[in-house]
């Protein structure tokens, strides 16, 4: 797969390449630290988006990422973003895409269909969502 352009490095970076124990148990220490403030707030946005819905996931990427404009991103602006990688981003893209398809296939619960008795049959059927929804935060980190 084609080496894309690195970006700056950042601690988690240097954590999945790095070999130095004491900076590695620093990074991994600060997980388990719970801040009750912010706990609290994540709560209430939680709280927010259940009772509010996608109005409120639109209100809350306003808020956080400077949101202005459309939540979704339609398939002809994906197709022109498409278009404008370079050919080693799209290339890299479609590895990734070959890659997370063979292992999603291999993945799939199987459906069953089992007769427990006479004329009494049990059946589990796998059935794909027609559609989904993703939110990925900007941040710090964006995605």
């Amino acid at each position: 797969m084609p080496r894309l352009p690195r970006t700056p490095r950042t601690s988690i970076d240097s954590l999945i390449d790095g070999d130095d124990e004491r900076r590695i148990e620093r990074l991994t220490a600060r997980a388990g630290r719970r801040d009750p403030a912010l706990m609290a707030r994540v709560a209430a946005i939680v709280a927010g988006v259940r009772r509010g819905g996608d109005r409120a996931v639109r209100a809350y990427a306003r808020e956080f990422d400077r949101l202005d404009g459309a939540i979704e991103v339609s398939k002809a602006e994906m197709e022109a973003g498409a278009r404008e990688a370079a050919p080693a981003v799209r290339r890299a893209i479609r590895e990734a895409a070959r890659n997370i398809r063979k292992v999603a296939r291999a993945q799939m619960p199987k459906g069953s269909r089992i007769q427990v008795g006479p004329g009494i049959v049990v059946e589990q059927r796998v059935v794909p969502l027609r559609r989904v929804g993703c939110y990925v935060p900007a941040g710090r980190y964006p995605l």
